[in-house]
């Protein structure tokens, strides 16, 4: 009887959480979807395998020319003993 009455909130705590994260599993064995830059049409991403997680221990993450990542710039304040203002760029 006690199980009875308990697994309608299984179920709603299998949905709601059980359920995002296999998701988000699957998901980061994908590669982004984007634009194909022969026919700037929008492409699907496709499998990428462990590419996503090579990338991600080598911090190969960011794009060439991107920002880099916001541990290094707390490394860096660390290291020299006082704190850096961040770098940001005024839409103005």
């Amino acid at each position: 009887m006690g199980l009875l009455a308990v697994s309608p909130t299984i179920v709603a705590l299998g949905i709601v959480i059980v359920y995002p994260i296999i998701s988000a599993i699957v998901m980061s064995f994908q590669k982004d979807a984007g634009l194909d830059p022969a026919t700037g049409l929008f492409v699907q991403g496709g499998s990428a395998g462990l590419q996503n997680y090579v990338n991600w221990l080598a911090q190969q993450c960011a794009a060439p020319g991107a920002a880099p990542w916001p541990v290094r710039q707390v490394r860096s304040a660390v290291s020299s003993g006082r704190p850096q203002p961040p770098h940001f760029s005024s839409p103005w």
